[in-house]
């Protein structure tokens, strides 16, 4: 559900056995199509290296979120890395502790705080993503299931500014049954973004 006021450019990471119900996304972007799963998240997202690593922003979104706001404050952040954080205690999620406004720690599925990413990764710069992300793999940095997903690659960015920005409006789309919850509730919000 993001649609940038600005001048954009999406790129859609899939498996390629989806191409049927998802080849429509071609009319809004690039698609990168995928043989099959990969070792993560950052692991898909670094499959778009070549048209990422330059000095261009980088916005990554996960595919199982939803946020009805206005990102343009969001896309104004000055900061080398933000992420869209929301409050939680779900062990099954992403965290980052934060010290006087900056990151200092991001675990996953390990609850550090109570201050959870909730899917938008804003990047100064895309080499940011891509050398910090390479850095992580490089040390085999995966989570406790095996896989190397984003908020991990903050702690290769602790020697830069990287921040935090709440959310509004968000919904975890990731099972069926938060799924259903949304769908029973999406009428009470307002959308702002869509």
């Amino acid at each position: 559900n993001i649609k940038p006021k600005r001048v954009h450019r999406f790129i859609f990471i899939c498996l390629k056995k989806y191409q049927r119900q998802l080849g429509f996304l071609a009319d809004y972007g690039e698609i990168i199509w995928l043989d099959k799963v990969t070792e993560g998240p950052a692991c898909s997202a670094l499959t778009a290296k070549e048209l990422i690593n330059n000095g261009d922003p980088l916005l990554i979104s996960d595919c199982d979120q939803l946020i009805y706001m206005d990102f343009e404050d969001f896309y104004k952040s000055k900061k080398d890395a933000t992420m869209m954080v929301t409050k939680s205690n779900n062990p099954a999620f992403s965290y980052v502790r934060v010290k006087n406004g900056k990151v200092i720690k991001a675990a996953e599925k390990e609850v550090i705080s109570n201050i959870s990413p909730c899917g938008k990764h804003l990047f100064k710069q895309g080499r940011y993503f891509v050398q910090a992300a390479e850095s992580m793999i490089r040390k085999n940095r995966r989570a406790k299931n095996g896989e190397f997903y984003i908020t991990p690659i903050y702690n290769e960015m602790l020697d830069k500014n990287v921040g935090i920005y709440w959310a509004k409006n968000w919904w975890d789309l990731g099972t069926p049954e938060n799924l259903q919850r949304y769908l029973e509730r999406k009428n009470d919000y307002q959308r702002t973004d869509l």
